[in-house]
């Protein structure tokens, strides 16, 4: 089965945060292009800071506008698939030896994709 652009995306982001909680480092650099590697090989993607992501959520409406929950690094944002992400958690209180707040779960609300 042939996976669609959406299911493509959140696989590599999956990947991507497995890879991050295994510790590799996380940058905000563009991602690597994952069709280039042979089959069954893993390839660093690149993907917000953190490791312990728990939501992967897209706008119904332009799916290259994505956003990702961590438990470490708070929420963060990509508007090119994926390939590069940023902070989204202004004015949230973080606690001590974290990069963001901890955020667990996000929705888009489908009938405004705004909020």
């Amino acid at each position: 089965m042939k996976k669609t652009r959406p299911q493509r995306f959140i696989f590599l982001l999956v990947i991507a945060f497995l890879l991050s909680a295994c510790g590799a480092p996380s940058t905000a650099s563009p991602a690597a292009d994952a069709t280039a590697a042979p089959p069954g090989v893993w390839v660093r993607l690149g993907g917000p800071p953190g490791g312990v992501g728990y939501d992967i959520r897209m706008r119904p409406d332009n799916p290259d506008i994505m956003f990702a929950t961590d438990v470490n690094s708070g929420l963060h944002k990509s508007v090119d698939g994926g390939k590069t992400w940023y902070p989204v958690h202004t004015g949230m209180p973080v606690e001590p030896g974290r990069i963001g707040p901890p955020i667990f779960c996000a929705t888009i609300d489908p009938h405004n994709p705004n909020i």
